[in-house]
């Protein structure tokens, strides 16, 4: 279905204009094309056909997907290459600022391997082409407090203007964990980053409560299913704490389409809901045909899609300033799109 309140003009024009992306895993913007060769390079059997890699059954294939994947990286220059990818890719699709989640878990570098070079290519492309980037660490559910403390240790000793935020990601099924991370989280927002977690995809509306009074999150990944919730939905418009949002993603691990996805019930509510990709190389889509994708769904006009963009702009853990000027530039270019 085509939204009657997009022209052709303005679906086309989404791709030119400058966009905010909040929600997007370092690990799943790996091509394919980069992971065929990273095999290749160390002799290393694909596990499944290239066609099908990115296939699973649930999130917990998924991720084991993605353990596979980040363990075929071996080196800092490999590394640096693939964030020069990801730069290329977000300039691509006219991604003015993006906060990127990695998690370290899922390599097997060290941290001092790993995150100071997707640092140093972020500050080359923040210099070199003015976009706006974070990385944002991620600690998973399935590990400890103290593997939470080393890497939040790191980040603190390693302070960097691109290292905005602290994460937590990773299944909710067996219980959201986030009991044994408070401290951690608590040294987090003391030390200045923005704190984010996933919850509400894998878990219900407690795994969203556990988020906000236990991490004391500034935002949420996901959140969607704090609709199951009325109670829960009125905190969060109360509070304004942003939900940034992947339907695709959704629709692939937790509703089985579009029409069923409760994004249109949380934008009624009031909640304040950005759009993203999640794992855009995993699920073939980017954030033009996102935005196109939900606005069909959704009947949502230009307009719309501008405000959910303005959303982004808020809910960044980029410095004021920084948010000042991506909010003229939204507001100006978008507008004049007719």
């Amino acid at each position: 279905m085509t939204s009657v309140y997009l022209s052709e003009r303005q679906r086309s024009a989404i791709k030119t204009l400058p966009k905010v992306e909040l929600h997007l895993h370092f690990e799943g913007c790996i091509q394919l094309e980069s992971i065929e060769a990273l095999a290749r390079s160390i002799d290393q059997p694909m596990i499944r056909r290239t066609q099908d890699l990115y296939s699973f059954k649930d999130l917990e294939e998924f991720l084991s997907t993605l353990d596979w994947i980040c363990n075929l990286v071996g080196s800092e220059h490999e590394i640096t290459t693939l964030s020069q990818s990801l730069v290329n890719y977000l300039r691509g699709q006219n991604i003015v600022c993006a906060e990127i989640i990695i998690n370290p878990s899922h390599w097997r570098l060290s941290l001092d391997s790993l995150l100071p070079p997707i640092l140093a290519e972020f500050a080359r492309a923040e210099s070199q082409f003015g976009i706006t980037l974070g990385l944002l660490p991620s600690i998973g559910r399935h590990q400890k407090n103290a593997d939470a403390m080393q890497l939040l240790d790191w980040c603190v000793s390693n302070s960097h203007p691109n290292l905005r935020g602290f994460s937590i990601d990773g299944s909710e099924r067996g219980g959201s964990r986030t009991d044994q991370f408070v401290g951690a989280f608590k040294k987090a927002k003391e030390s200045g980053l923005g704190i984010t977690a996933h919850a509400g995809e894998s878990s219900g509306p407690q795994g969203v409560v556990a988020a906000l009074d236990q991490l004391g999150v500034d935002r949420l990944d996901h959140g969607v299913r704090a609709v199951e919730d009325p109670g829960l939905m009125s905190r969060l418009a109360a509070e304004g704490i942003p939900l940034n949002v992947c339907v695709s993603s959704n629709c692939h691990n937790l509703y089985p389409s579009f029409d069923q996805h409760p994004l249109p019930q949380l934008l009624a509510k009031g909640l304040i809901c950005t759009i993203n990709t999640d794992d855009p190389a995993m699920l073939d889509i980017n954030l033009s045909s996102e935005l196109v994708a939900v606005a069909d769904a959704y009947d949502l006009s230009l307009g719309d899609l501008k405000q959910l963009q303005l959303n982004a702009v808020g809910a960044a853990f980029c410095p004021l300033d920084n948010k000042a000027q991506l909010a003229r530039q939204i507001e100006n270019e978008w507008s004049a799109i007719t």
